[in-house]
């Protein structure tokens, strides 16, 4: 990294450190007042736990206005191993980031940026920031982050030969032909025990990101609000997938790839069954590094930042729209995905539109535990099954991003922390406006 020491004028005005448990209510009413009153962060702390507590830590940076003593900038860190294993690699990826209008100094939240890499106590070998806003964080990381390689994340997906897509737009239909040589079967994994009885771990630490199985435990099989679903291909690979349910149809997300991602290539042919046996629309991968060939061979095409067909990203609620995922990362080799960071993190839970796990009514997040399979197909179609809400949540965006383009570079260094507010309610104004349109014209 070149951009540079830290600026003492920083440490003059602000204490940046990591949180504590004692934090936590300061930083949940900081992202009531700067982000969304009703954003799941926000307001419910069990699941505020569940993400960034790990022991008596919090893994949450933040900016201590030293005359106030109050938060002015934070970001959440989701760290993939423990730190407390030296044979594992210790990678990480960035949350939910905000700063206040009235931080007292320029580019606070550039200098959370930077500190986060030094400051877990353990050397990291990488970092992924999914999610980067492509007017403000982007440029910038770009301008002063030398070692860093900022970008978008490319999307690919295989539609099923349908007559009719209730959940994409599709103007002009193309299936390609899977390469047949060297294919292999997928198998569901029952649990975390059955997938680390196959699963190579110690090959994965060679790959970068690596993923802990304390993080794999904690983030996919224990997930308090998604139904992640992982299939191995043989000893080499795992895709982590995600249903999402609308409209009367279903579709498969593939968000996190682990083990050897270049042999995704050899799961063509059994995703094109799992596609077609589940009656899904499409599957769709959000991602960065793996060979296109590959991709190709599996039978998976590119969506293009121009592309007349449309394969949705946001589903609290529908958005009949591309998004575009931008990155920002520090790391050799890098592999990343959807679900790096929050930006396969809810916002809101809405069972009906983004196939989460089916529960009772339940008072906190912790009640809540995952149903088999045949369990969940079960009750969903029981009367006595409903969404369990997760004290008063809203039904927000699974994770904001903005929409605009970025005019120019120039432009998006003129930001400052006091219009980042401004320009991120227009976004979400200009979204909640088309969205409620929608609704509208559905009603009707």
């Amino acid at each position: 990294m070149s951009r540079g020491k830290t600026s003492a004028k920083f440490d003059e005005l602000y204490e940046i450190r990591l949180a504590t448990p004692n934090d936590i209510d300061n930083i949940m009413a900081f992202l009531k007042e700067y982000w969304d009153k009703n954003h799941i962060l926000a307001i419910n702390r069990d699941f505020f736990e569940y993400e960034f507590g790990v022991g008596g830590r919090v893994n949450y940076i933040l900016a201590v206005n030293r005359q106030t003593g109050k938060i002015d900038a934070c970001e959440g860190i989701y760290i993939y191993s423990k730190g407390d294993d030296d044979t594992e690699p210790f990678d990480m990826s960035g949350g939910m980031f905000r700063t206040s209008p009235n931080a007292l100094l320029p580019f606070l939240g550039l200098e959370i940026l930077y500190r986060k890499r030094f400051m877990m106590g353990v050397k990291i070998r990488s970092y992924i920031g999914i999610g980067s806003n492509f007017n403000t964080s982007y440029p910038l990381t770009k301008k002063y982050f030398k070692d860093d390689t900022v970008g978008r994340l490319e999307h690919f997906y295989r539609l099923n030969d349908k007559k009719e897509y209730k959940i994409a737009h599709i103007t002009h239909k193309t299936i390609l032909d899977i390469d047949s040589k060297d294919q292999a079967e997928l198998v569901l994994f029952r649990d975390f025990k059955h997938m680390y009885e196959v699963f190579d771990n110690e090959s994965f630490k060679k790959h970068n990101p690596y993923k802990s199985p304390w993080y794999i435990n904690k983030r996919y099989f224990n997930n308090p609000v998604f139904t992640y679903k992982l299939y191995g291909l043989e000893s080499d690979l795992v895709l982590v997938c995600r249903e999402v349910a609308y409209n009367g149809a279903k579709v498969l997300r593939i968000v996190d790839i682990l083990g050897d991602r270049e042999q995704f290539h050899r799961a063509g042919k059994a995703l094109d069954r799992l596609m077609k046996q589940n009656d899904y629309e499409y599957i769709d991968l959000y991602q960065k590094n793996i060979d296109r060939d590959g991709l190709k061979k599996a039978g998976f095409i590119e969506r293009l930042e121009k592309d007349t067909n449309v394969i949705p990203n946001y589903f609290a609620p529908y958005l009949a729209k591309n998004i575009e995922i931008y990155y920002h990362a520090y790391g050799e080799n890098l592999y990343m995905f959807k679900a790096d960071g929050d930006q396969d993190r809810p916002s809101s839970v809405d069972v009906e539109n983004l196939g989460y796990r089916c529960v009772k009514q339940l008072d906190s997040i912790k009640d809540i535990s995952p149903f088999s399979k045949a369990q969940y197909d079960k009750d969903i179609e029981s009367k006595d099954c409903h969404t369990g809400h997760l004290g008063k949540v809203s039904k927000n965006l699974e994770s904001k991003q903005d929409f605009s383009p970025m005019a120019c570079v120039s432009e998006a260094l003129a930001h400052t922390c006091k219009n980042d507010k401004n320009l991120d309610s227009k976004n979400h104004a200009a979204h909640t406006s088309t969205t409620q349109n929608q609704k509208s014209k559905k009603e009707s």
